[in-house]
This record gives C-alpha cells, structure tokens and sequence, in this order.
C-alpha cells in the first residue's frame, strides 16, 4: 500500500509528516515497533517503524544513522511520537531525511503505539484484502472468458482494457506474434528495439526481465508452455513496477495465458507427434517414391526440392545412466529453435536417441552444422557431447530412405567422440573397403597369392617389384604411364613384370589374375592415400 494512501485513511488521518521532502510513494507492506537499539539488524523492506524515541533522544547521530540504514534497506518510513523523548524533530535528522527523502512520521503523543500500529496494520491489511477480492474477481472473469471463448487475441484485449495498459505477446526470438490495438502499426520496431535492449537469449529466461522503450518501462513476464521452442512471454508498455496489486494480477493473467497457449501447443504437439512417426517409418524402409510423395504431401512437405540430411547423436560424457527422453526431446526443442532462428525451412523429428532434420541442399552446410554443435553444447555445458553426421547426396524428399542412411554411415566414421567436428557421409574407396576385412584374413589372403614375391631374401628387389606391380594396375596396365611414375625406362618395366610372372608362376595377361592380384597388392601396401582409378582389368 502506498504511504500516501494510508495516511489519507479515516483511521490513521491524526498521523503527519514532519519532513518537507518526504517520498510519500513508497509501499508500505508491514509495520513494526522498535523496543531496542539494535533494530537495525531486524529491519525489512517496506517496513514502516514506529518509536517513542526513548533510544535516540540522548543519541542524535544514532537516530541519523537508523534513518539511512532504513534508506538503505529501502524501509517505508519512521513514526516518531511527539512530545514523549522528542519535543521537536532535531534538524539534523530533518535534513537527512530531506536529503534522502525518506519520510519521518510524526505520532500523537496521546494515542499509544499499540494503537498507532493496530490502526495502520488494519488499513494496511483491509487494502490488501480489498485488492486480492479485486485479483480473485477479475481472474474468475479472465477464466471463464478464455475458456469460452479461446482466442488468445480476445482474451489479450480484454486484459489491455482491464489493467489500462499496452500489452503484446512476443516469442523467444523477438517476434511481436500479437499487440493490442493501438501498438499494432508498432510491432516490427518494437520487436527490434526490444532486441536492442534486453542482452538476454530469451530461450532460457525463466525471470520477470524489465527494461525501457522510449523512456517507458517495458515488463516482460515468461508464460510457462513446457515447449522450450515455443516460448512467449508477455510485454507490458509504462509497466508500474512499484504496484503489487497489478504484479499479482499479471501473474494470474500470466497463468492463464499459459494454459490458453497450452492449449493449443498440445494440438501442434499432436500433429508433430504425427508427422514424426511417418517420417520413422519412412527412414525405416524403402518405400516406393510415388507413394511417399503422396504421404508428404498430405504434411504438406516439398517433395520437389534437393535436401540433404543431418542426424544430431546424443552421446553422455559419462556413460552412468540411459539419456532420458526429457534430455531427448529438449535436445529437439534446441535444435528447432536454432533452426527458426537462422530462419531455414526444414524438417525436424525425433528417431529413438538421435535428431534428424533435412535442409534445402543450398542451407546445409558444415558452417551451419558446427554452429547448430556449439549451440548445444553451450545450452548442456559439459554434460553431453553432441555428433554430427551428414549426408554427401541432395535429393527429393522421396528419396530421404538414401539421405538417412548416407548420414547414419557419417556417423560410423566418427571414431574419437572429443573431435566432434561434423562428418559428411563419402563413399568408400577400394582401400577403405579392403580394411574392413579382418586383419587374420588379410593376411591368409596376401599369404596364398603374394607369399613367393613378398617373402624375397633380396629386401631391395622385394620392394621395386611389389612398388612396380601396384604401378602397373594403378595406370591401368600403360606401361608408359608405368615406367615415367617409376622413372624407368620401359623396357625396366616390362622386364620387372615378366620377373613377377616368373616369381609367382602366374600370367598378368589373366583377368582373373589381375584381380587376386591387385587386391593383395593392396592389403599387402595397407595403403590409404592412395587408392586404383577404375583400371581396365
């Protein structure tokens, strides 16, 4: 209650004011009777304190000093009792309080301090009744306004006129989605200007935050959806942060918005839960591309446009317990937001512990992709890693079957879960494939098709004809080709391949041969940087 207003009451009227510059708009929430000097320890804000002044009346500078700790502590005032201790204010203490503006209240000296603090207790405490029967009448009217009519913009406007003010719902990214009539024409500056003024990322703000738009004090209060990606939050233009009885009223009205856009979030929930089953099952199996194409477009999903694919996996950096689906789904909520943020068209659904999205193949990129990393990571610190896989392919969307393998087979190559840098999914080349053979196996092999030519005494010979044999199929059999890799002449090099021959008692003119032989060559060089063109075998 403001200290003006109590004092204006018919059951306080006989108390004055002994300061001229007293701040007589201060909340007055309790009031408290002082009994020992060390009430300093013991004050609270709002409290309004009342003293014979029996303490200070032989201790000026004490008194001066209460009243600035109370300043300090943002107390409402002090009611000293007249002509008990104190025949008159001392002017030391009037011109510290005028100094702060802090009120000194003068009590009659024939009215007891019990009495003066009943009288102000009770006008205090039948305000705030008052108001919180004016809170309770007003939410029942809100309640049974939205839960008839529904419409947010309805209900938005019919809050506007009840608390006199401007209001607008903005999202987590800074987007005016509604504005009361008189701010309509406002909506896109006054979105900017609130991303000008308040640093925050409103994804995780879960406070009041308050700022200033042309000199008036802008409120924003979180309306509670449980959808991270989904957040709005309720402004309120020449916000009057002093007035209790309007906060409470808010918060209710904050409340009940929050169950209004629930509402309909559950619906959208509904029909994503929807989408990403189908989306599940197409990833699951080929599906023919005529009757996909159908399925897509019933989501209303561009079936036409080159995508590419993305999977978001979770990993812990402790493996202590299985990832939780609420670790899951706000992962989802993150990557959604992100994606709004930067304004992309996709597609975005949940698959067991991974996150898959599709972009148009001219938006994915790995710059993207590495910012989408270290958004995640900010947002769960060090409690997850996040890897990510993408595919080499852009395709229509009926072929997102390919796509979704292509970046399920990038995440197989991550092998170093700290390196977490994005993957895009390569075809392998010969010597990749080979190396998923087992090493036992290589082995056998190389053992039975090169073991007379590998197992040579002469180390220097060994090695120029294995190197001129994996020249030979390298250049497609071109001796030329051969002889000026190996620098050699070629008639070097025809001799070095009939020596092979010799070695191995077999025929390089074979196609069959020519086979065995290369892919043991291969194994047996263990050779990643280099690999065969398509060689004319």
């Amino acid at each position: 209650m403001k200290l003006y207003s109590l004092l204006n009451a018919d059951e306080t009227h006989y108390i004055q004011v002994a300061n001229k510059q007293a701040d007589l708009s201060k909340n007055v929430t309790t009031v408290g009777m002082m009994e020992a000097p060390d009430i300093s320890d013991f004050l609270v804000e709002g409290q309004l304190l009342v003293t014979t002044g029996f303490h200070f009346y032989q201790n000026i500078p004490a008194l001066v000093e209460l009243i600035k700790e109370m300043d300090r502590k943002k107390c409402a005032a002090i009611g000293i009792k007249d002509q008990r201790y104190f025949f008159e204010i001392p002017i030391e203490v009037l011109q510290i309080a005028d100094q702060l503006q802090f009120p000194v209240l003068l009590l009659p000296k024939d009215t007891g301090l019990s009495v003066v603090v009943h009288d102000l207790l009770h006008r205090i405490l039948e305000s705030q009744s008052n108001a919180l029967s004016r809170i309770i009448e007003a939410t029942s009217e809100l309640s049974t306004f939205i839960l008839e009519e529904g419409r947010t913009n309805l209900f938005l406007e019919k809050i506007s006129t009840l608390i006199n003010k401007e209001l607008f719902l903005i999202n987590s990214h800074y987007e005016v989605t509604y504005a009361s009539k008189n701010i309509q024409s406002q909506t896109e500056t006054l979105g900017l200007a609130l991303k000008n003024t308040f640093t925050e990322n409103l994804l995780n703000v879960s406070e009041t935050l308050l700022g200033s738009d042309q000199e008036k004090v802008v409120a924003l209060f979180p309306v509670n959806t449980d959808f991270k990606s989904e957040g709005l939050f309720l402004g309120i233009l020449d916000y009057e942060e002093g007035n209790n009885e309007a906060k409470l009223l808010l918060q209710q009205i904050v409340n009940l918005l929050g169950f209004s856009t629930l509402r309909s979030l559950i619906n959208e929930e509904a029909k994503r839960q929807i989408k990403n089953d189908l989306l599940i099952s197409i990833v699951s199996k080929s599906i023919d591309p005529s009757v996909l194409s159908e399925q897509l477009h019933l989501q209303d999903i561009n079936t036409e446009l080159p995508s590419k694919c993305a999977i978001v996996s979770i990993k812990q950096t402790e493996v202590k317990t299985l990832i939780s689906y609420k670790t899951i789904r706000m992962t989802h909520d993150y990557i959604k937001w992100f994606l709004d943020e930067t304004k992309l068209d996709y597609q975005l659904f949940i698959n067991g512990e991974e996150l898959v999205f599709m972009l148009a193949q001219d938006q994915m990129d790995v710059v993207l992709l590495k910012d989408l990393q270290n958004f995640l990571q900010k947002q769960f610190q060090e409690q997850l890693i996040f890897l990510i896989g993408y595919s080499h392919s852009a395709l229509p969307l009926t072929q997102i079957y390919t796509l979704f393998k292509e970046a399920s087979e990038a995440l197989t190559l991550i092998r170093d879960h700290s390196k977490t840098a994005p993957v895009e999914y390569r075809p392998k080349i010969i010597s990749e494939l080979l190396q998923l053979i087992p090493e036992t196996e290589q082995a056998s092999y190389i053992e039975d098709n090169l073991a007379e030519l590998s197992n040579l005494e002469n180390e220097s010979e060994r090695e120029e004809l294995i190197e001129t044999l994996y020249q030979y199929f390298y250049h497609s059999r071109a001796i030329n080709k051969v002889a000026s890799a190996l620098f050699l002449h070629r008639n070097t090099v025809i001799y070095r391949l009939k020596k092979i021959e010799q070695i191995l008692a077999a025929s390089l003119d074979d196609p069959e041969t020519r086979m065995r032989l290369m892919l043991a060559v291969l194994l047996l060089r263990n050779d990643e940087q280099l690999d065969l063109p398509s060689a004319d075998l």
